[in-house]
């Protein structure tokens, strides 16, 4: 693996640690999750890892309603009205969260 391949590797571990942390936030306040999730996300990510496993998801938590964009240009998350964006590389907007 490749220094950027593993630097991508162990963020990606980081991220997939938080989005645990969130879940069990929310599991342990006895409520479930729901509403609507707008995310986009590049299309080969989408393809390759998300949308396979959107049905396991959406079993897991029938109350939340995705809207999933694959989209390759870069959005604007507030104009667009995305709760969720994802994208590698440092981001242009510094009064985004990364």
């Amino acid at each position: 693996m490749t220094l950027d391949g593993q630097a991508y590797y162990e963020r990606c571990k980081e991220l997939l640690s938080e989005v645990d942390n969130l879940q069990t936030m929310f599991q342990q306040s006895g409520q479930a999750l729901r509403g609507r999730l707008r995310v986009d996300m590049p299309s080969g990510l989408a393809r390759l890892h998300v949308i396979p496993r959107l049905p396991e998801f959406l079993k897991k938590r029938p109350q939340i309603k995705i809207e999933l964009s694959s989209t390759d240009r870069l959005v604007d998350p507030i104009a667009e009205g995305f709760d969720c964006v994802l994208r590698a590389g440092a981001p242009r907007d510094q009064q985004l969260i990364a």
